[in-house]
């Protein structure tokens, strides 16, 4: 319970910052916190579009999440997203016109197939890539942790050009020694001559499948306006209790 605390606090917080940034520099989006009492979700503020997050139907195949969409069904008011809107929330998640990342190729597989990555500080306890906020925000499939490091690995499925595709992101949480530079990569894949359909069937617990809600279910989700001026008054009171 007190975990659970700690994570929707650190997303909250990070919500705050995101929607800081997006005010300060004028971005035209920002990938926000949506979750409530009865799911976790993020918001793009570019489209308006609220997105289940990874790892909420994990151990589900997409057959059988695609079953459940309807009335009565386990993901009733959600939708499976269009092949446009996923590659539209991608590119905001992963935002290379704004990060610098070490490496960003938006078009590597072709075009919006994206694939980058960035290295976090080769220290212990290094977590600190381009896209660790982000992450934060939009939730994960399953933790690792080894000799060396411990990060987050997330896999989605979506209806792509050719069948079943994917998206997928890493991020090192945690570097236990100053070893080796670990990095978070970001990747779209969608063949044009080949899919995945295959996976259609199968449960993991390292996947899950991209759901979508045209409707803002989330109570607690506000536009990057406000959260700067709470966001501040937040600051300040970190400030002002440090001084105390």
């Amino acid at each position: 319970m007190q975990q659970q605390k700690e994570i929707r606090m650190k997303k909250l917080l990070n919500t705050l910052l995101l929607g800081f940034a997006a005010t300060m520099f004028n971005a035209n989006a920002a990938i926000i916190d949506a979750d409530t009492d009865d799911y976790n979700a993020y918001k793009d503020t570019d489209t308006g579009l609220v997105w289940l997050d990874f790892g909420e139907n994990n151990n589900q195949s997409y057959n059988y999440v695609a079953s459940q969409l309807g009335e009565g069904g386990e993901w009733e008011g959600w939708r499976l997203p269009t092949i446009d809107e996923v590659y539209t929330m991608w590119a905001n998640v992963a935002n290379l016109d704004s990060v610098d990342a070490d490496y960003e190729n938006p078009d590597y597989n072709g075009t919006g197939r994206l694939f980058a990555y960035d290295y976090n500080s080769n220290v212990a306890g290094g977590d600190d890539s381009v896209w660790d906020a982000t992450f934060d925000v939009i939730g994960f499939n399953t933790s690792f942790s080894g000799h060396y490091s411990s990060y987050n690995n997330t896999l989605g499925w979506f209806d792509g050009t050719n069948g079943l595709s994917f998206l997928q992101y890493s991020d090192y949480t945690d570097q236990l020694a100053d070893t080796f530079p670990w990095r978070d990569q970001i990747v779209l894949v969608d063949w044009v001559d080949r899919s995945f359909d295959s996976y259609l069937d199968l449960t993991n617990n390292y996947w899950s499948t991209l759901l979508v809600s045209s409707d803002d279910l989330a109570v607690s989700v506000s536009e990057p306006t406000t959260l700067a001026i709470l966001g501040l008054g937040l600051l300040g009171f970190v400030i002002r209790r440090k001084s105390l």
